[in-house]
């Protein structure tokens, strides 16, 4: 399974228009031979990084967004981070272009807590609350993927 989401993944970074995206597809050979693929399961508990790659491969996306250029970013810009706090504001930015949502919250999850890490939002409401995990949405998001 994990190789053909990787291949997946691949495919869809050599989709991109108008020859394909070989600093890309570099990128993810890189995050492979580094050992970051498949990589450590979530903190959220949804799944690795190649799980989350390949979901952004083949979700469906909101209107005007460009998969394929996404993707290619996204894996560029993965292949060099090193601290979560680059990591959160990558998947912010990707999360809210992705969806098209007002915003975006990115949560950890802390034992029986929930932690709002990060968000990026009109006005953002819950960055740096914890709740408990039985108590909120998120909590329940996390429980019952």
């Amino acid at each position: 399974e994990e190789r053909q989401q990787y291949q997946e993944v691949r495919d869809g970074l050599m989709a991109v228009e108008p020859a394909g995206d070989p600093v890309a597809t570099l990128a993810l050979q890189k995050l492979l031979l580094e050992g970051k693929l498949p990589g450590e399961e979530a903190l959220g508990g949804e799944g690795d990084l190649l799980d989350q790659l390949h979901t952004l491969q083949t979700q469906e996306l909101g209107e005007g967004i460009d998969r394929g250029a996404l993707l290619s970013d996204v894996v560029q810009e993965l292949a060099h981070l090193r601290t979560l706090e680059d990591v959160m504001a990558l998947v912010r930015r990707a999360a809210r272009q992705l969806s098209g949502a007002d915003g975006v919250t990115f949560v950890l999850r802390e034992g029986n807590l929930v932690h709002y890490a990060d968000e990026e939002a009109i006005a953002p409401l819950w960055k740096g609350h914890r709740f408990p995990i039985e108590s909120c949405i998120s909590g329940w998001a996390i429980l019952n993927r």
